[in-house]
């Protein structure tokens, strides 16, 4: 089963991708199982499942005093602005996956976490994503990789898609999996497969973050 874990949707500030933008990308690339990682809201991702044919992971990307990070299998919002060790506090209460979407990447205007704010946290670290289809240094992703490896870590890969064309970019083959403790024991046999988004994509995202915040 192939496995996009990281689509924004129309919840994020920066995205407008729908329901049927997501049916058509699936199943054009054969995309069974979505994670929804909508920047500080779970409303999407929650509303998505319930109407999608697809099987969804209600996730969120969560902006931290110290950089952006993940929790997959949620339940609740996590409200940004709070300490990076509170946010993976509140994660961990839900039962859910600490994700790192894009470590070590300061491209792009992204605020993610540094080598030293992982390795303060290494412990409660789940997941770390080796493949960003919007990373646009390879060194970047190839940083992660050894990261990851070096610290015995699971390992991902996502599209990290803002728009429709995006989706499915990036992912990971997995075994059909029921729950957080299944597909934590099911990726460290996963393969990893992606390609890099277009670079006219950052442009897109400029216009869609203008156009709601002046205009929605």
């Amino acid at each position: 089963m192939k496995c996009d874990l990281h689509i924004h949707s129309f919840a994020s500030y920066d995205s407008l991708i729908d329901k049927e933008d997501i049916l058509s990308a699936c199943r054009k690339r054969n995309i069974g199982t979505i994670a929804i990682t909508d920047h500080n809201e779970i409303f999407g991702a929650i509303k998505l499942q319930k109407e999608l044919p697809l099987k969804v992971i209600i996730g969120e990307e969560i902006a931290t005093q110290k950089g952006e990070i993940t929790g997959l299998f949620l339940k609740r919002k996590i409200n940004p602005g709070l300490t990076l060790g509170e946010t993976l506090r509140q994660i961990k209460s839900q039962n859910g996956i600490v994700y790192l979407p894009h470590p070590f990447d300061s491209s792009t205007g992204r605020k993610s976490l540094g080598s030293r704010d992982v390795l303060e946290y290494i412990k409660e670290i789940d997941l770390i994503k080796v493949f960003n289809s919007r990373t646009f240094f390879n060194h970047y992703n190839k940083k992660a990789y050894e990261f990851a490896k070096k610290y015995g870590k699971a390992i991902a890969a996502g599209s990290d898609a803002h728009t429709p064309g995006e989706i499915g970019l990036a992912g990971i083959e997995i075994d059909n999996f029921e729950g957080k403790e299944d597909f934590l024991n099911k990726i460290r046999k996963a393969t990893i497969f992606g390609k890099k988004s277009p670079p006219y994509v950052y442009l897109v995202t400029k216009w869609v973050r203008l156009r709601k915040k002046f205009f929605d």
